[in-house]
């Protein structure tokens, strides 16, 4: 077809033949190269495949793979001198979904973004991921994921980050510069290097409506629609499951809303700083063990920490001298409900907004590359990729 020849449509829509009664090892290897392209990846120790619309995958298990592979190959045995065309048995499915020789050559899935988002090629260059599955990264892009403009001017970039941050009460620069990291560590979670993980992000408010869960959606809306809250639950089991649950997902987020009082837990220690996470599979003996990409964000009221959380995590303190109920905001003001960070055009233009100030700093790193102050124990990953983008938008 390529090459401009008519191919019958008998031939163009074939697949593959393959003879199912070879050895398991043999019959393991030719599948799996003829499913490379088919959907189908290895996310940890599990096998499986990606709704390209919703984002959402579904385990492949024998019971699964039975039929679904009938849509990609053509098994045959002999039978009287001519091939008679079968189904694999659940049996030999199971077999060949155990088989080393398989599941080395499934593509790696290690997060799935819903829209276009940076990623650090081994060659230096950053660009955006587009729909589809990335070989490098192991990252696949959703088809139906929101466009934005990629040109957007990195001064109208950052008059819209400080026009929609005008009216919130940061106690002091630091903390609007730890918002501005957190909306920017959310959207370049793919530039991060192997293993490398975030703080832990904090609103601390000294009193209710100062607009702290507002913030941490401005964060999580842009890039995902949508901000699910999680369960902070008092017994560390049931923390645990939380947690498990979320690693399995590949959720690419914990938040953990309206908290109170005094934070300490060391299961969420080990979540914050932990590369991968291992547990046990619900229902089951099997275990499970996968990369952890989740951002962990935090919003409450007049909170204090245990000094291990403390050190984990970067803090944007809300100062609001009014009371809530006598607050009124000037006529210039963004009405920024949750339904304004939904709305398609204002999320197209903070990922824009995002995307500019990337570029801007790839660009100002070759002329006069940013100094950090200091940097954070266990984060010098996130150290070397977030801080200074938000240091060349002059915003911290």
């Amino acid at each position: 077809e390529s090459a401009g020849m008519e191919v019958p449509k008998e031939v163009a829509n074939s697949v593959p033949q393959i003879y199912l009664g070879d050895r398991i090892g043999l019959l393991a290897h030719e599948l799996a190269q003829h499913l490379r392209a088919s959907g189908l990846y290895r996310a940890g120790e599990e096998l499986v495949t990606v709704d390209e619309g919703t984002g959402k995958f579904q385990l492949m298990k024998a019971s699964r793979f039975v039929s679904w592979v009938d849509d990609w190959v053509s098994f045959w045995k002999p039978a009287h001198g001519e091939k008679k065309y079968v189904s694999m048995n659940r049996q030999k499915a199971e077999e060949i979904l155990a088989s080393d020789a398989f599941r080395c050559k499934i593509p790696v899935l290690n997060g799935i973004n819903p829209v276009k988002l940076p990623v650090r090629r081994r060659s230096g260059v950053v660009e955006l991921l587009q729909p589809g599955y990335d070989p490098e990264s192991g990252i696949f892009t959703l088809q139906a994921g929101l466009d934005y403009n990629e040109e957007m001017d990195p001064d109208e970039a950052r008059l819209f980050i400080l026009e929609m941050l005008k009216y919130f009460p940061f106690d002091g620069e630091r903390s609007k510069a730890v918002h501005v990291a957190g909306m920017l560590t959310v959207y370049m979670m793919g530039m991060m290097p192997a293993g490398a993980r975030p703080p832990m992000l904090i609103w601390n408010a000294n009193q209710v409506a100062s607009g702290k869960t507002r913030l941490a959606q401005m964060c999580l809306i842009p890039v995902f629609g949508g901000a699910a809250v999680a369960t902070w639950w008092e017994r560390v089991e049931d923390f645990k499951k939380e947690m498990d649950s979320a690693a399995q997902d590949f959720s690419p987020n914990l938040f953990f809303y309206d908290q109170t009082g005094f934070l300490k837990t060391g299961m969420l220690n080990s979540w914050i700083t932990a590369s991968r996470w291992a547990g046990r599979v619900m229902g089951g003996k099997d275990r499970f063990s996968v990369p952890l990409r989740a951002v962990t964000l935090v919003t409450g009221n007049q909170l204090t920490y245990s000094d291990d959380l403390y050190r984990r995590s970067l803090i944007a303190d809300l100062f609001q001298p009014v009371q809530y109920d006598q607050r009124v905001l000037p006529d210039d003001a963004i009405d920024m409900t949750e339904e304004w960070l939904a709305d398609e055009p204002n999320r197209s233009k903070i990922l824009a907004a995002l995307w500019a100030m990337v570029r801007h700093a790839e660009v100002m790193e070759q002329v006069r590359p940013a100094v950090l102050s200091r940097k954070i124990g266990s984060f010098e990953g996130w150290c070397r990729v977030v801080p200074k983008v938000v240091i060349h938008a002059a915003l911290g």
